[in-house]
């Protein structure tokens, strides 16, 4: 409907800057939306179609819940209970801790500098299968001026992989800084 279209476009682009990936994934969106979506029901009947069913004419799917819609696609198949960076020196420390790991095979971090573009940056073996907290570290050896944004791509043993929220270290490295108009 005319009230339903922009919501969902709106929902649709905020899950893309989440996770710039799914841009094209029409399928993949469309399904994390419906599944998320907060069911509503009514006790009109619309078109032979109880407004006691979901969907349903009235409210279709129901509310969009968008968080819910990327955290359903952003969720690691291990329990990230941590996840942060640190600009210490000429370097930037990343850390995370897992509480749970199930067949999860590794860790690549990935650095942006600008939330398009992603680089790894390294990779990190996982503990496979595990039921208490794990420490993980990396380091970032060559950061660029200005914010520094990474993320973790969680991969399992049978090759499905799933990413982390991002994270930002801002480094200011000292010295001659030259600005082109």
């Amino acid at each position: 409907t005319s009230m339903a279209g922009p919501h969902v476009a709106g929902a649709v682009a905020l899950m893309i800057s989440a996770d710039p990936p799914l841009a094209g994934n029409v399928d993949l969106i469309e399904e994390a939306l419906m599944s998320s979506a907060v069911g509503l029901t009514t006790t009109q009947n619309c078109g032979g179609v109880s407004g006691n069913s979901v969907p349903n004419n009235t409210f279709g799917h129901g509310r969009i819940d968008v968080l819910g819609a990327i955290n359903k696609l952003l969720a690691l198949p291990v329990e990230l209970k941590a996840f942060y960076a640190e600009a210490v020196g000429e370097k930037v420390n990343l850390y995370w801790q897992t509480s749970a790991e199930v067949n999860s095979d590794y860790f690549e971090v990935e650095k942006s500098a600008d939330l398009n573009r992603w680089s790894s940056i390294d990779r990190v073996a996982a503990n496979q299968n595990a039921a208490v907290a794990l420490d993980y570290t990396s380091v970032d050896l060559h950061p660029v001026n200005g914010p520094n944004y990474y993320r973790l791509k969680q991969v399992d043993q049978d090759g499905s992989l799933t990413y982390s929220k991002v994270v930002t270290a801002y480094f200011k490295k000292e010295g001659f800084q030259m600005k082109v108009f």
